[in-house]
């Protein structure tokens, strides 16, 4: 059994379909879950005309980190993993993480998987994964389902095509792999195609289908009517409709500087810039294990590697997939969250890795620190019982201070020279018809009521970044994260950058004259690096 760094005490809530389990505090999340789950049900049922024939448990644990040491299954969890389904027992297990939109995503993900093992058993097949070794079923159409009905977010799924299709890394059907996110990309892409052109309930004949005949070309023979290389040949063809046109307007920043370009790694995430400009802290999983690294922004030599991660209890995980990173106003300090003995633990440490302080809190979960112009408070948002929420340090006597407490998810704050906190949230009137649209609010450090920044909203509006009158922040307005800034004189929207597959984490210099944001690309995540920035906006 995994290690367990704590006791947890569980509810229960009953539907007509599924049990709720989930852990204390987790009660407004199960009743989300339920409703949820009920109505995805319907959908399903109707779909693939198969109901369940008995009541689904579905365990929600209140972080990642919680999760990580489920003992219901014996495998090691992946940070990567959003969650789970046990094949024979039908158990679904998930986090929630402060997201709803994110949350709906995972939990309709994985009940479509309740439903292939549901269908696949009661066909008279023992074991659903001996399916794969039959080639009967491709593991893209097993995953390609699950992100179909699961509602994928859009701007993931719009990066990976158009960089895959620019860099003509599309993979055929017939060799798809067992593994990798190809399958999942791909694999959605592929039943969305067959749903828009031969209608949704084709997709419930390929699942009955798959139990009667013996491969799964007999399968889409059957029931499209055409060969598997003829459903590959229109399903890249209208690819090339769609997408095209945007390869061919829209590439990689014309006027920045790459600074990392990945091999073996994927990942070089969450720069921030010194506030002189001259260094770039970020996280990498280059040489195997994500560690903090330190760089020149003026030639992209590494200078050291801060902290090694991976190799300690200390630092078990940088949370590369959603990170940040942050410099003290004078630029000798690091601050940044790490893994540590099933706990989320913010550090700060000097340039040479030299540790200064550990705050071990009581929360579920802490992301996005970030240092205040004076340097005497880190902002952060926090997970607590269900509640994502924004929340201040005060580091010369360790105390931390709640400035929201809701429902709505507040993420990645900012400080603003004046002593206020502007941070995302898809907080709006009614929660309950506008969870997973985000916009930015404005917070005194103090505490308060937030107030809206602006009315622009998008299911990806993060990350803001404050420089005199602007706002610079990521947002999928286009389909993909690019980069945006906000005159709040003027009350201006213009594009920073308008580019092909999707910009994450910017940082910006004290002067305002260098800007630096990871990109991906070509598979992977690079850092890059803007000169004069702001002489390069482009009002929308």
């Amino acid at each position: 059994n995994k290690i367990q760094y704590k006791n947890f005490q569980w509810h229960t809530y009953k539907t007509e379909h599924f049990e709720i389990v989930f852990e204390n505090g987790l009660d407004e999340a199960a009743k989300f879950a339920s409703t949820i789950l009920e109505k995805a049900y319907i959908r399903q049922t109707e779909a693939l005309h198969h109901e369940l024939k008995t009541r689904i448990p579905v365990i929600i644990y209140k972080s990642h980190n919680s999760f990580e040491q489920t003992n219901v299954i014996p495998e090691i969890i992946e940070e990567s993993m959003g969650g789970f389904t046990v094949v024979f027992k039908s158990r679904v297990v998930v986090p929630f993480m402060g997201s709803y939109r994110e949350f709906r995503h995972v939990l309709q993900h994985e009940l479509t998987h309740v439903f292939q093992y549901s269908l696949w058993i009661g066909e008279g097949i023992i074991n659903p994964y001996q399916l794969l070794k039959m080639n009967k079923v491709p593991l893209w159409f097993i995953e390609g389902c699950a992100e179909y009905f699961g509602e994928s977010p859009r701007n993931t799924h719009e990066m990976w095509m158009r960089d895959a299709i620019y860099n003509e890394k599309l993979i055929p059907i017939t060799r798809l792999p067992e593994h990798g996110f190809a399958i999942y990309r791909e694999g959605e892409s592929i039943v969305n195609f067959i749903a828009n052109r031969y209608g949704e309930e084709k997709l419930g004949e390929i699942y009955h289908n798959i139990g009667i005949l013996s491969s799964f070309a007999e399968v889409v023979k059957k029931t499209l009517g055409i060969s598997l290389e003829e459903l590959d040949r229109l399903w890249r063809k209208s690819l090339k409709e769609k997408y095209w046109a945007i390869c061919g307007t829209k590439k990689i920043i014309p006027y920045a500087r790459r600074l990392t370009k990945h091999k073996e790694h994927i990942f070089n995430v969450s720069p921030v810039i010194s506030p002189d400009g001259k260094e770039i802290a970020f996280l990498s999983d280059r040489g195997g294990y994500e560690s903090l690294y330190l760089m020149s922004s003026i030639t992209g030599e590494i200078k050291n590697r801060i902290i090694k991660g991976g190799r300690s209890d200390e630092f078990e995980s940088m949370h590369l997939l959603d990170a940040k990173v942050t410099f003290s106003p004078d630029g000798k300090l690091i601050a940044f969250v790490t893994k540590s003995r099933g706990k989320d633990r913010l550090i700060i440490t000097t340039k040479k890795g030299k540790v200064l302080k550990r705050y071990s809190l009581e929360l579920d979960g802490i992301s996005h620190p970030v240092w205040s112009y004076d340097g005497k408070y880190i902002a952060f948002s926090g997970l607590k019982d269900g509640k994502r929420d924004i929340y201040v340090l005060e580091l010369a006597h360790s105390k931390v201070y709640r400035l929201t407490n809701d429902f709505y998810d507040d993420i990645t704050p900012a400080f603003t020279e004046d002593g206020y906190i502007i941070f995302a949230s898809d907080r709006d009137k009614d929660k309950l018809t506008k969870y997973g649209l985000y916009s930015l609010f404005k917070i005194s450090q103090h505490g308060g009521v937030p107030v809206p920044v602006f009315e622009y909203r998008s299911t990806t509006l993060r990350d803001p970044v404050v420089f005199e009158h602007y706002i610079i922040f990521v947002a999928d307005f286009e389909g993909v994260n690019n980069l945006y800034v906000y005159d709040i004189l003027t009350g201006e929207l213009s594009a920073l950058t308008d580019i092909l597959t999707g910009v994450f984490t910017p940082s910006i210099s004290k002067d305002g004259k260098y800007l630096v944001a990871s990109v991906y690309l070509e598979g992977g995540w690079d850092i890059f690096l803007i000169h004069n920035p702001l002489d390069r906006l482009s009002l929308i």
